[in-house]
């Protein structure tokens, strides 16, 4: 159920947080005495609540925001065991680390670790008298497969209509989660908001429930890197400042995490300090590059974009620096953002095509040492489109712009990356999550598994929730083995619904009268893509 509190902060006015757990009805107090909405703004109750990755599966870190200089901790316990809004008396409490922010407010970080997997818990940070909503997250296996999403520029506040551009931010959100239930990280590509010292874009950006719920990933982007803000909302882990550093008044820093069998690196690439990044990448790579198979390099500056930035001077020092030496490190996957526009590269090797034979936008590639993968990602809000380049650049394998708004979903195995982007909005003919790209990257000497094999369980679908117009419908794709990724399609009357593609689905008015089914597919490396279909349910007014 909803527990609803209420902030003021930063002469925003009032506004309404809802926080959800599954676990339990969440008191409207929050285990607090009951205090009118402006007692509890004035108490300095938090606000601008993140989420964030932790130094590995085990940790999730947190960054909120106060208006008053209190004493702040974080809670965390099991969810099952937060019943009507109480932690029960073992719950963690972690005392929160800040300070002053250039906004006025103070910031808090916290971290909590000690995480199992495959466990929800629940959270809520604060202090006994002005605690935040209670949320929840859900850790997933710590080994195997790895599915994360990728966001180009939010840059909420970019076309002028800070409403829209995060309507559209919420939208994709929602949209690529539907569809990737199972994402176990939202992975921005820079440039959150359009001037870094806007606290009002902040908070629109920082809406959407899932960045409580989903492990948050920060990339320093151009236009988020005017003003301390950035780093004062995002508590990021195993961060070095001295490695691509800002200035007296510029967020800065490289950071970098591992995740499974993946190893992250993150860049701030507003800092043209080459050398400190150089020896920031040589020195995490070393220490860390043996445990893992696959690296990730992140950062805002695209070097392979198909837009206007390609040309710019500072671009191509970076290309002309980094693309040799993400080569010679064995740098697997690079994701960017920056253009506004989708661009994936030929496989390169210290900056040049690594096989000339390798044909434009190839459904597989495969590595040779020193093969890197190079991404950038259009915008996720839709706030603003840039234009192609009139000619395709030699290192484009797959250049597009539709001006709509864009998600990619990568996926991680032992011996496979595959990377998807899709339309978070229709485009003409084609619906929500229909495809633009698509690309599976192995390595030369890996053995994929064999093609052809047929799932030995294929779940049976089924469907829960009210069949009646203007409630949700949510699809359980029922026990498969092995486990695939899942994709959905929602049938009305035996014929897809366009759009309906998500896990859930809520009934338009259209709907009244029609027998609605939904149509799971699972896909898996080296299994045959297998549908199956749910029992219909009939949907009353």
């Amino acid at each position: 159920m909803n527990s609803l509190s209420t902030t003021r902060g930063r002469g925003r006015g009032l506004r309404i947080v809802a926080g959800i757990v599954g676990a339990g009805l969440v008191a409207g107090v929050l285990g607090t005495s009951l205090l009118t909405t402006e007692a509890r703004a004035a108490a300095g109750e938090p606000t601008d609540l993140v989420l964030g990755v932790g130094s590995d599966e085990t940790q999730r870190k947190l960054a909120w925001y106060t208006s008053l200089d209190t004493t702040q901790v974080a809670q965390l316990a099991p969810a099952a065991q937060v019943v009507n809004g109480v932690f029960p008396s073992g719950a963690t409490t972690v005392p929160a680390t800040g300070g002053p922010t250039t906004s006025g407010e103070y910031n808090r970080f916290a971290t909590l670790s000690g995480l199992q997997p495959n466990t929800s818990y629940a959270y809520r940070v604060g202090s006994e008298t002005a605690w935040s909503a209670i949320h929840t997250f859900r850790t997933q296996a710590f080994t195997g497969d790895l599915d994360l999403l990728f966001y180009g520029d939010p840059q909420i506040g970019s076309s002028g209509n800070v409403t829209s551009d995060a309507a559209g931010w919420s939208s994709t959100l929602d949209v690529s989660l539907a569809a990737y239930p199972d994402a176990e990280m939202i992975f921005s590509g820079g440039d959150q908001v359009e001037t870094a010292t806007s606290e009002t874009q902040y908070n629109a950006f920082l809406t959407p429930d899932a960045l409580r719920r989903v492990p948050f990933v920060a990339t320093n982007g151009n236009h988020d890197v005017g003003s301390k803000a950035y780093s004062q909302h995002f508590n990021v882990p195993n961060l070095d400042p001295t490695a691509g550093p800002g200035t007296s008044t510029t967020s800065g820093g490289d950071y970098w995490f591992t995740y499974k069998d993946v190893l992250f690196v993150n860049l701030n690439s507003n800092s043209l300090d080459l050398t400190s990044h150089e020896r920031f990448l040589r020195d995490v790579l070393a220490a860390q590059g043996a445990s893992t198979a696959w690296t990730v390099v992140a950062f805002h500056h695209s070097i392979y974009s198909a837009g206007p930035h390609s040309t710019d001077t500072s671009i191509v020092t970076r290309r002309n620096t980094w693309a040799s030496l993400f080569s010679e490190l064995g740098v697997d996957l690079v994701v960017q953002g920056h253009d506004h526009s989708y661009a994936r590269s030929y496989l390169m090797r210290n900056g040049a095509k690594a096989d000339a034979s390798e044909p434009a936008g190839a459904s597989s590639v495969t590595a040779g040492p020193g093969g890197v993968l190079y991404l950038t990602a259009n915008s996720a809000s839709g706030s603003k489109y840039y234009a192609l380049k009139s000619t395709k650049p030699g290192y484009a394998s797959v250049m597009n712009q539709e001006n709509v708004r864009n998600y990619t979903a990568v996926e991680f195995t032992g011996t496979q990356v595959s990377v998807k982007t899709l339309r978070s909005q229709a485009f003409g003919a084609n619906p929500v999550n229909s495809v633009v790209d698509q690309v599976v990257l192995t390595r030369e000497g890996t053995t994929p598994p064999p093609a052809g094999q047929t799932f030995t369980t294929v779940g049976t679908p089924t469907v829960s929730g009210t069949p009646r117009v203007g409630h949700t419908l949510t699809a359980d794709p029922g026990t498969w083995n092995p486990a695939p990724a899942f994709t959905y399609q929602w049938l009305s009357n035996g014929s897809p619904v366009s759009g309906a593609t998500g896990r859930t689905w809520t009934l338009p008015r259209n709907q009244r009268g029609d027998q609605v089914s939904v149509r799971v597919t699972g896909t898996l490396t080296g299994y045959t893509t297998t549908d199956a279909t749910s029992s219909s349910v009939t949907i009353t007014r």
